[in-house]
């Protein structure tokens, strides 16, 4: 099995696969000038208007003879990986929005639970922000943990905080 691959990893991919692309491109476009200079094309005279002209005759001619060239088979072969790596990183994006929203909507559960549904705010990050300061591990953190696991046996409170505001309105 595959191991998992990050974001940033398929964007280095990407990239790597978008460097190659224009290799190629560019190796493309130097035989087309060796086939017009071998040709005679480079050193001649000729008015704008017909090397137009010339140009897209020699051009077609080369496309249809590229069809079936290695080179329009590996350029193929770089835009499916390419496609096929960015589907991967759309993927990805989308599982890890998804997840993010699943943490969300369950901290706003936690919410519900406690009975703050209609708190304010701001007094709802100020407590966050205190609890964030009790150390792991410390009586303080194990019993506030304990009540924590008897609330999740409980049902949810129904309004019994003396800091809930009368309007559900997040000033």
């Amino acid at each position: 099995m595959a191991a998992k691959s990050s974001i940033s990893d398929i964007d280095a991919q990407i990239e790597k696969l978008r460097e190659r692309r224009r290799t190629l491109i560019v190796k493309s476009a130097e035989r087309f000038a060796r086939a017009a200079t071998r040709s005679g094309l480079a050193e001649m005279e000729i008015a704008d208007e017909e090397l137009d002209t010339i140009f897209e005759e020699i051009a077609a001619r080369f496309r249809k003879e590229e069809k079936k060239g290695w080179l329009t088979q590996l350029l193929r072969r770089v835009d499916q990986q390419l496609a096929q790596v960015e589907r991967r990183r759309r993927f990805l994006m989308t599982a890890d929005r998804k997840k993010d929203a699943r943490k969300k909507f369950l901290l706003g559960g936690l919410v519900v639970k406690a009975g703050l549904s209609k708190a304010d705010r701001a007094f709802l990050l100020g407590g966050l922000i205190e609890l964030a300061s009790v150390a792991p591990g410390t009586a303080e953190h194990r019993r506030l943990r304990d009540i924590g696991e008897e609330a999740f046996k409980a049902p949810a409170l129904d309004g019994g905080s003396p800091h809930i505001a009368e309007t559900a309105e997040w000033h």
